[in-house]
């Protein structure tokens, strides 16, 4: 079974419809507060709403160890796509919190547990830009200007 975070937002919900749609066993993870209404606008985009029902949703958050370790109990893989993207300063911590903070939580979880394999969704705002027009990947440096997200 495969456990996905982030499955509410866009990216997540594109992955939780590729799943359905591949018949994958899977939960997701969700704050309480989540709202549905992205992940379900996709699945309705894609005439899929049948589909929607049946996933299983978990109550957790990636801050929240036990409900880590709950959700991924009985999975063997995990995606996680959970993070938040924003430009406004004042967003920095939550930023931190969530994305680096809560990253090193599903790892930590995942290490502990019957989790093989993991794949990890990032931005990217991760990579930062380049100077020149050459492709960006994980070996350029990152060079922070005022057009970078925290």
């Amino acid at each position: 079974m495969i456990f996905v975070t982030g499955g509410t937002g866009l990216v997540g919900s594109h992955i939780l419809l590729n799943l359905s749609q591949g018949g994958h066993s899977f939960k997701a993870l969700k704050r309480k507060t989540s709202s549905l209404k992205v992940c379900e606008n996709i699945f309705s985009h894609y005439n899929a709403e049948k589909l929607f029902q049946k996933i299983i949703w978990v109550d957790g958050d990636v801050n929240d160890i036990p409900s880590l370790e709950r959700g991924m109990s009985g999975c063997n893989k995990i995606i996680h796509a959970a993070a938040i993207v924003s430009f406004h300063q004042e967003d920095a911590e939550m930023m931190y919190k969530i994305n680096v903070i809560g990253t090193e939580n599903v790892m930590n979880v995942a290490l502990n547990s019957e989790i093989k394999k993991v794949a990890h969704i990032s931005s990217i705002a991760a990579i930062g830009t380049n100077e020149n027009d050459q492709i960006i990947d994980e070996s350029c440096l990152f060079k922070q200007n005022k057009k970078d997200s925290n």
